[in-house]
């Protein structure tokens, strides 16, 4: 199945499994070139106290790979000999500021194209909110397929280490009530993608069900954080940023 963003660029073969179109096509329009994005990303306090969390926990690796990180990394790549960046995209001018021991790939989350136990770190930063498929359980269902497919990737022994804004039950239930006609609104009105966020414990368990040691800590947020892509005082919203790490 195809999918066709504004710009008119194809992106073949990533709206098979449970991402719908509008969620590939939305993401890749959003990210795609977007300066205030990434330098939002480099400048808020929220996301360069999550980038030293993220540094400080990642043990030393031959191998690592980075799911979906749009070409902007929340650890010191240089610390590792061969990093592998996956994504839906990049742009020119992304591709052309990946350090030297960078290897890009164009893959999906939700279908790996690497071999069993490839890699002995994955790393997935604010990702699994944007796999929205065309309904909630739909959504849910890509981030399980995401997370069995890190198992799959991951070596034993290895380490997995998950950051993702993680909300409270009252508001995830109210963002299942509206996901339909918000995705609608959305659709037709922002340039944003579609997003669903979802609790801390249940993406733990979710953890547990493909890993045997499985920890998460809550990370304090600074006065800023981004929300459908805008800068908002970090007290305005009940988004939590939380670090996952499991393995076997």
């Amino acid at each position: 199945m195809r999918s066709q963003d504004e710009s008119g660029d194809v992106l073949s073969g990533f709206t098979e499994l449970g991402q719908s179109g509008q969620s590939v096509a939305k993401n890749a329009t959003w990210f795609k070139d977007n300066r205030d994005y990434r330098a939002h990303i480099e400048e808020l306090d929220t996301y360069q106290r999550l980038r030293g969390e993220v540094d400080a926990r990642l043990t030393a690796a031959t191998s690592l790979l980075d799911i979906g990180s749009g070409g902007v990394f929340d650890f010191n790549t240089d610390r590792f000999p061969a990093v592998t960046a996956l994504d839906l995209f990049l742009d020119d001018q992304q591709l052309s500021k990946l350090p030297a021991n960078v290897t890009y790939v164009q893959g999906s989350a939700l279908d790996l194209p690497f071999a069993d136990q490839s890699f002995e770190t994955v790393t997935i930063s604010m990702l699994l909110h944007h796999l929205t498929g065309s309904n909630v359980a739909q959504s849910w269902a890509n981030v399980q397929k995401c997370i069995a497919e890190v198992a799959r990737v991951l070596r034993p022994g290895g380490q997995f280490l998950l950051v993702e804004s993680c909300v409270p039950s009252w508001f995830y239930q109210f963002e299942t009530v509206v996901f339909q006609a918000a995705g609608a609104t959305i659709g037709k009105r922002m340039s944003h993608p579609i997003t669903l966020q979802y609790t801390a414990s249940s993406i733990a368990a979710l953890l547990r069900q493909e890993f045997s040691r499985v920890t998460d800590e809550e990370i304090p947020k600074g006065r800023w954080v981004l929300q459908f892509g805008w800068k908002v005082p970090s007290i305005m919203t009940p988004v939590q940023a939380h670090v996952f790490t499991a393995g076997n």
